[in-house]
Parts: C-alpha cells; sequence; structure tokens
C-alpha cells in the first residue's frame, strides 16, 4: 500500500491506495541473527524440512553472505548527477525499447555498475517528478537504522539487539491497511497465516521493518517510522516502559511532525542526496497521520538511483546500515511486476515498488484496481544482480552483470503490472548485450 491521498467529494472521486501483492525480503537464513520468524519458516521450505511448493526460484535463495555491497571499492566515490553523461549505447537502446512498446507516459533510469569504477548511465525523463507510493519507505528503513547508528556509533552489536529484542504492538497508528504480513507463531514456528495487521499484534523491531520493506505493509511502515520518530524525541530513554496514551501526549503536534520528517531526511541529507527530488511526509495509514501535519511527497528516478548508489558505496548511513537495507529489500517470494519477467529468474532481485490509482467519473469508464483514468502511478526501485558471466579466465575472472533501474509510470486506464515486466525482460536483454 501507499501513501495516505487527499480525499474529494464523495461520488466524484474514487481514491485507492494499493501496494504489490504481498512479496518477502531478506536471505533467509539469517533467522538466528535476526529473529525474524518467516525467514526460518521459510528456509524451512526450501531445505526441505517442510513439505510445500512455495520454494524460491533460484535467483531468491543467495546466503547472506553472498549479498555485498558492489560500490564500496571501485566506485565508492562516483556521483550520479544531473550531468553526468548517457552511455550512447545504452541510451539509444532504452529510447527504442520504449518507443517501440508505446510507453509514453513512463520516466525511467538504468544504472549499470557491472564494473563500478566506470558505470554506464541511461535515462529518459528521468528528473520528472511522481509521488513514490510504497518506494519511499525505503527512507524509513534508513532513518530507523540512522537513528540506531547514533545512539551505538561504534558497534553493531547493540544496533542489532535492540532491532531483535524491542518488541511493540499495533495500536491506532497501524490502522488501517488492506494487505496481509506472514504471521508466524508455534514453539517451533509452525503455523503461518497470511492476514492483516490486527490490533494487539506484537513484532520486533526488525519484523516490522521487514513486514514494511519486504511485503510493504502500510501498518508496519507507520509502526516503524512511528518508532523511529520516538527514538528521536526519546534519546536514551527509548524503549519506553509503557506505549500508551500518555506518552504519546508529552509531545504536542508540530514535535511530532518536526521529528518525524527529520528521522526520513537526515540519511538523505548527510548522503549528500537531494531532498526535494526524494522524499516523503505521510505516514502510511490514515490514524498515523493525525498525528502530524502530514504533506505530499515526489520521487524521480534520477534520485531514487542516486539512493540506491549510496546504498552500494556503503554511503546510506554506514556501511552496516547499507548491507541491512540491501537485505531487507532482497525479494525471497513470487515475483510481481517488474520482478516477474522469466529473463530475471535466475538472477538475484532487490526491489521495493509502490502504486497508486485515482479515478474521476467518465461516461463509460467503470474504475478498476490498478487502472485509474486520472492518476495510475506504478512505480519500482530495482537491482539486478545476475548468477556469474560464464567464460571466466585468470586474465579476466568471473563477474556478475549489477544493474540499477527506477521506473516510474502513469498510465491510465489500464494495469501497467506486465508493462513492466516487459520493460524488465528487455532492459535486461540490453544490458547482457554490452
Amino acid at each position: 500500500m501507499n501513501l495516505a491521498w487527499p480525499s474529494r467529494l464523495a461520488g466524484v472521486v474514487l481514491v485507492a491506495l494499493l501496494a504489490p501483492r504481498p512479496v518477502a525480503a531478506y536471505p533467509t537464513d539469517e533467522y538466528a541473527r535476526t529473529g525474524i520468524r518467516r525467514l526460518q519458516w521459510q528456509f524451512e521450505i526450501d531445505t526441505g524440512v517442510r513439505k510445500s511448493s512455495r520454494k524460491l526460484a533460484p535467483g531468491a535463495r543467495l546466503t547472506h553472505d553472498q549479498i555485498q555491497l558492489r560500490m564500496t571499492a571501485a566506485g565508492r566515490d562516483f556521483e550520479l548527477t544531473e550531468e553526468t553523461p548517457k552511455d550512447p549505447a545504452l541510451q539509444k537502446g532504452l529510447e527504442e525499447i520504449l518507443k517501440r512498446n508505446l510507453f509514453k507516459r513512463y520516466n525511467v533510469a538504468v544504472l549499470d555498475i557491472t564494473d563500478p569504477a566506470t558505470p554506464r548511465f541511461a535515462a529518459v525523463h528521468e528528473n520528472d517528478k511522481q509521488t513514490p507510493g510504497s518506494v519511499a519507505k525505503v527512507l524509513v528503513g534508513a532513518g530507523m537504522l540512522r537513528l540506531l547508528q547514533e545512539r551505538f556509533p561504534d558497534d553493531v552489536g547493540p544496533r542489532e539487539a535492540m532491532l531483535k529484542d524491542v518488541r511493540v504492538a499495533a495500536d491506532d497508528w497501524a490502522m488501517f491497511d488492506s494487505h496481509e504480513v506472514p504471521v508466524v507463531t508455534g514453539p517451533k514456528l509452525e503455523n503461518v497465516a497470511l492476514r492483516k495487521v490486527k490490533t494487539g499484534d506484537t513484532f520486533t523491531l526488525w519484523e516490522w521493518m521487514d513486514h514494511a520493506l519486504s511485503a510493504s505493509n502500510n501498518s508496519a511502515a507507520a509502526m516503524l517510522w512511528r518508532e523511529a520518530m520516538l527514538m528521536r524525541l526519546m534519546g536514551a530513554e527509548y524503549p519506553p516502559p509503557t506505549w500508551d496514551d500518555a506518552l504519546f501526549k508529552r509531545w504536542d503536534r508540530q514535535a511530532m511532525t518536526e521529528a518525524s520528517f527529520d528521522v526520513v531526511e537526515r540519511p538523505a541529507r548527510e548522503a549528500g542526496l537531494n531532498l526535494e527530488a526524494f522524499n516523503v511526509y505521510m505516514y502510511f495509514t490514515t490514524h498515523a497521520n493525525r498525528y502530524i501535519h502530514a504533506k505530499s511527497s515526489v520521487a524521480t528516478p534520477l534520485a531514487i538511483i542516486q539512493w540506491l548508489v549510496r546504498m552500494e558505496q556503503g554511503r546510506m548511513v554506514d556501511p552496516w546500515s547499507s548491507l541491512e537495507l540491501k537485505k531487507m529489500i532482497y525479494l525471497t517470494r513470487r515475483r510481481v511486476r517488474y520482478a516477474a519477467a522469466p529473463e530475471l529468474a535466475d538472477a538475484a532481485v532487490f526491489f521495493k515498488s509502490g502504486s497508486l490509482f485515482q479515478c474521476k467519473p467518465e461516461e463509460g469508464f467503470t474504475c478498476v484496481q490498478y487502472e485509474g483514468n486520472e492518476v495510475n502511478v506504478l512505480n519500482a526501485l530495482v537491482e539486478v544482480e545476475t548468477p556469474e558471466i560464464p567464460g571466466a579466465t585468470a586474465e579476466a575472472p568471473a563477474k556478475k552483470h549489477v544493474y540499477l533501474v527506477a521506473v516510474m509510470s502513469n498510465e491510465l486506464k489500464r494495469n501497467a503490472a506486465a508493462d513492466h515486466g516487459k520493460l524488465a525482460s528487455e532492459i535486461h536483454k540490453l544490458i547482457l548485450a554490452r
């Protein structure tokens, strides 16, 4: 689900905030370190301990040590800007793809970092702004990790302990969301259910982050952001002994607004990114927005790629936080939209998407989910890493094709999910043809 959208007159405009169908991220062998219960469930399926047809595709089975940042040495100081030259072959190929498929309402940026020392850039309408939708949840995740880094600057152990041990129950901040999260229970984690978050559901901070960035659950994103806001306001007093009305009455609406915005702005600002081109200033649930002065948010394809570059450079907060963010968006369940392209089946895909549709009265038109006639936004933040390129020699060691993609479309009256998949297929072929 995406950001809340201003309401219009009843009967005049229908607005729906939607997300990708539930997907999951994070390498599944990380249960012992993180305590994210969903990971162990999926790991036991993949290793045959549990019988299920839900085994992951090859590209979704990387172990935690196989997920690495790609620009911490070569490319560490690379800066992608509006003045960065576009690679002629890549640019021509991208323009031809969009023209051939009649993808007119598309803003796309691609950065090939297969050789991180010499990235190749191509883009079309890369500075056009659009609501980021659920893609902006990565900003919330970075905000939480930045606060942990501030509190424990020299030791990741206490950061991990807080993420793993602090348990928070869903309350009115989490209301409402129509999308589901995997809820795993039982002494042997033997029970799993996909359902909406309910009042009283209790998850650790790490699990709330996982639900927000993998399942793209709005309730989880609101709860994660709320806890980061509390960290900013309470400092070393966090976590509070209780989460009750008295706690939130300690601050007025303006104080909570300023703290909330500071949470998501600070990591990007410190990384040297443009806050005017990628931001989020609205909680992901209606009830959470009652506590702050929410306002509209924007993103551009160029800014999304810049954010991914900083992550790959280990400069999104710090190297540990950057790697944690990359693991959080590692796609480890059924792939949808851009990630559904069959050409990506064997590739590792790091993915965050978001959508929003809005309808207005039109004779002969019926408003359908994902097919708005006024707004029909579908966005994707993507990184693709292929298996090792064959034919390695001592002179030319094996390497992977690695590239970053940002797609922001607004195709009216049609579900753009299949089009995003087609675009993914063609961009993949273009990259591999270098």
